[in-house]
């Protein structure tokens, strides 16, 4: 869905849209299974640019990192962030500035608010998702999990971390 800037009055935009999958977005993202994208958005011009302010909903399927297991996330995250026209980069600047980092820039008037919907999913989801806070994981010797049953190893395990993993086992 694509939002032309003059659509935004004074006293602002607000957009509620469920997003069905987009397999070309998601391929970008490492393929993980999104059920559907809830976003409640209000777009509003200020000074600066366009502030966004809204939430985001989805279930997220993501592997452990711990145990390797599939498990759902759901995710219902805030944001607010400014949206800046691209031409407000200065000409010739190579790199993004921390004040450039905190936006997100849109070109030709024109603001995919789809895109912006899987962007703000993606930025919840965990860089090491944990299916619960008391996962075990896996032994590094044998490979059971250790959230289903004990270790089946009778030899130590013969690592640096072989004192952490018998803390695990007990």
């Amino acid at each position: 869905m694509i939002i032309d800037v003059c659509q935004i009055s004074e006293k602002g935009l607000e957009i509620k849209k469920n997003f069905p999958i987009d397999s070309s977005l998601i391929e970008e993202f490492d393929g993980f299974y999104l059920e559907k994208i809830d976003l409640y958005v209000t777009l509003k011009m200020i000074r600066e640019g366009i502030r966004a302010r809204g939430t985001v909903k989805s279930n997220v399927l993501l592997d452990c990192s711990k145990c390797a297991e599939a498990y759902n996330l759901f995710i219902d995250s805030s944001f607010d962030i400014l949206l800046l026209p691209v031409e407000n980069l200065e000409e010739g600047k190579s790199s993004l500035g921390n004040d450039d980092l905190e936006s997100i820039f849109y070109k030709d008037d024109k603001i995919d608010i789809k895109h912006l919907g899987y962007e703000q999913v993606f930025l919840a989801v965990p860089q090491t998702p944990v299916c619960d806070d008391k996962c075990k994981g896996i032994c590094p010797n044998c490979g059971e999990n250790l959230n289903h049953s004990k270790c089946k190893c009778e030899n130590k395990i013969s690592s640096e971390f072989g004192i952490l993993l018998d803390k695990i086992k007990r």
